[in-house]
């Protein structure tokens, strides 16, 4: 079924393929998604326990199902909107008397003349040359440092924001309209913080991460991708950046990345 613009203009059929690999520390708290003409990605944003990491990836994958319904719900509604009321809708998981888990988040829509975009915290989405991100976080790790600081100034005027225990957080996100945009990458800040550090231009990501995909359609997240498929392309590139990281640092973040795209610039079949 054609689905129309608020001002009644055909949208155009949208893709959306892409992969999450583990990091080095813990289980996977990253996650992605995708519904009609807009896709996300969320990653685990709290200092926890190893004990409580089941927490987290429970938020994660909570909050996700809940952007996901809110989408299918109203799907032109403003995505700090969407975000605000998936955020309300999420069930709390963990003791009550523990910190309340959170996630850093993108989410994306393409739309007739381009693309809405929204940022919170330090998850990135690549548009043409430019690497779209909430820098308040990072600006405090430079200027505070110590994990005692910056836990004092999440979710609070002056720090920084993050989808968690406080719907409104969605209103500090950085949001742009794109116009004339085909194509984004969403990703993690496992991925976001490589883009800038191993690959020298915007290109050279795209190059990377946009694979050349068949019309196989694309598994779910907690699904081995088919060989050949966008997701597969995709998971591999994380792959090869993964050892690149792990031998710098000795360590790797989980790391997910996201294409969304119009059919004319990517092959790959939409994951909806």
């Amino acid at each position: 079924m054609t689905r129309f613009s608020p001002i009644g203009r055909p949208l155009p059929l949208v893709t959306a393929h892409g992969a999450s690999i583990a990091g080095t520390d813990h289980i996977l708290q990253d996650t992605w998604g995708s519904t009609g003409n807009c896709a996300w990605v969320i990653d685990g944003a709290t200092r926890r326990t190893d004990s409580d990491n089941d927490a987290v990836a429970a938020w994660v994958a909570d909050l996700s199902t809940r952007i996901r319904d809110e989408l299918e719900a109203a799907p032109f509604a403003p995505l700090t909107t969407v975000l605000e009321r998936a955020i309300a809708a999420a069930d709390r998981p963990g003791p009550p008397d523990a910190p309340h888990p959170s996630g850093t988040a993108a989410l994306a829509r393409l739309t007739d003349d381009g693309a809405d975009v929204l940022v919170l915290c330090d998850s990135g989405v690549l548009v043409g040359e430019e690497l779209l991100r909430d820098d308040r976080l990072a600006n405090l790790r430079r200027d505070l440092g110590g994990f005692a600081t910056i836990d004092a100034a999440r979710n609070a005027d002056g720090g920084f924001w993050v989808a968690g225990g406080q719907p409104s957080a969605a209103h500090r996100a950085v949001t742009r309209h794109l116009p004339g945009v085909d194509r984004v990458v969403l990703m993690t800040d496992g991925v976001a913080d490589e883009i800038g550090r191993l690959l020298p231009t915007a290109a050279d990501a795209w190059a990377l991460l946009d694979p050349d995909s068949s019309s196989d359609p694309d598994p779910t997240p907690d699904s081995d991708p088919a060989p050949n498929s966008g997701a597969a392309s995709i998971a591999a590139a994380l792959r090869e950046l993964a050892p690149r990281i792990i031998d710098r640092d000795g360590r790797c973040d989980d790391l997910t990345a996201v294409i969304l795209a119009r059919p004319s610039q990517t092959s790959a079949a939409s994951r909806t």
